[in-house]
């Protein structure tokens, strides 16, 4: 009986002049999700409509009771986020018909800014999304068959997330992570990192994007062995073109912030997998990236220090501010992330908010450190 009540509240909405207008502006902007709010009999709809959704066959009505307050509204409108980010919607604009100071102070809260357009028009930009994928697909051609490694896949990471990227071998996890770092090209979409799009770019400007941007964690480490722990997590920086002198001080910086040392003179033989991985850590670090990318990072360790390693990297997300996209099959490890997107035969099935339990993980172990600290004492 309630969405048959919001079904007429959106006859409403959709016959009035000024949401018609707002409506039409929103579809010429890619990606904007246009959302209304209305009362109607003590019920609150929003009503979503945009191009991304309209081309997915998706109407979003989220229906509220009026007694039930804000907290309902709330949820119901994070929900519509999350979906909308799903698609890839960078936009949202929100026209008020019926709005009260708690209306307005929920907006505030969600992020929605007073635009001056007219009394009650509200946009809200989308987080701030360091990476945006839009509809991307990889189509490989085995003799005369076709295999979709990714089909259609849309998401965006904030600026700061940790994100886990999991699924099974054959998933299509690794093809997209491949895409992301602009070692191979898509059949088709977008990718766009800090505002410019990979799939564009030549070699060229990959590698010095790349080269500039980003840095790697390896699951085999990819250690020189004829050189030290300084030297490796240095090596980056020779082809940027810095100086020994300043490239030894960076190293040592960043050799000390993963806690090595006592081993920064050591070559890999002579340390553990685990104190490899740390120097693999500190050798993406010391470029200071705008993005991490790391793929099964504890593959080759035990399940002790592949924990030690992923509160090393979730430590760095927090502490440092990094993007952190790591690759996975591993569900226990995903549970360090922020957010889990989990993918199958190339389509995204799942993508979880994970931020309390990821937060739950870093405040057990600063519990746990504080208890070695004082057992030290």
């Amino acid at each position: 009986e309630d969405l048959e009540r919001v079904a007429e509240i959106e006859k409403k909405i959709f016959s009035m002049p000024w949401s018609r207008e707002g409506f039409a502006e929103s579809l010429e902007q890619d990606y904007t999700l246009y959302l209304t709010a209305v009362q109607d009999g003590g019920i609150i709809g929003y009503c979503g409509m945009s191009q991304a959704f309209e081309e997915a066959e998706i109407t979003n009505v989220a229906v509220e009771e009026k007694s039930r307050g804000q907290g309902t509204a709330e949820k119901m409108l994070r929900e519509l986020f999350r979906r909308g980010e799903e698609k890839g919607i960078s936009r949202y604009i929100l026209e008020v018909r019926f709005g009260n100071a708690a209306a307005r102070r929920l907006y505030a809260k969600l992020g929605f800014e007073d635009v001056g357009v007219r009394k009650g028009f509200y946009e809200r930009p989308a987080e701030d999304a360091v990476i945006m994928v839009k509809d991307l697909y990889k189509v490989y051609r085995i003799g005369e068959n076709r295999v979709r490694a990714l089909n259609g896949v849309s998401f965006s990471i904030n600026r700061g997330e940790f994100c886990a990227i999991v699924g099974t071998s054959g998933s299509g996890k690794s093809t997209l992570l491949n895409m992301l770092a602009g070692l191979e090209k898509p059949t088709k979409g977008e990718i766009i990192i800090g505002g410019e799009h990979m799939e564009t770019k030549n070699e060229n400007q990959l590698v010095r994007f790349r080269r500039e941007h980003i840095g790697f964690i390896f699951q085999s480490f990819n250690l020189m062995g004829t050189m030290n722990a300084v030297e490796n997590v240095a090596l980056p920086l020779t082809f940027q073109g810095v100086s020994k002198k300043e490239r030894t001080k960076r190293a040592k910086k960043m050799v000390h912030m993963v806690g090595l040392d006592k081993y920064w003179d050591h070559k890999p033989n002579q340390m553990s997998g685990g104190q490899q991985q740390r120097v693999g850590v500190a050798r993406a670090l010391v470029v200071n990236p705008e993005i991490i990318f790391a793929d099964e990072p504890t593959g080759n360790l035990d399940s002790n220090t592949s924990r030690e390693i992923m509160n090393l990297m979730q430590s760095v997300v927090r502490e440092q501010k990094r993007t952190l996209i790591m690759v996975t099959h591993d569900n226990t490890l995903a549970g360090f992330a922020d957010k889990i997107i989990r993918i199958v035969d190339g389509k995204i099935v799942d993508m979880v908010d994970n931020t309390e339990n990821a937060n739950a993980v870093s405040l057990e172990k600063a519990q746990i450190d504080q208890t070695d600290k004082k057992g030290e004492l």
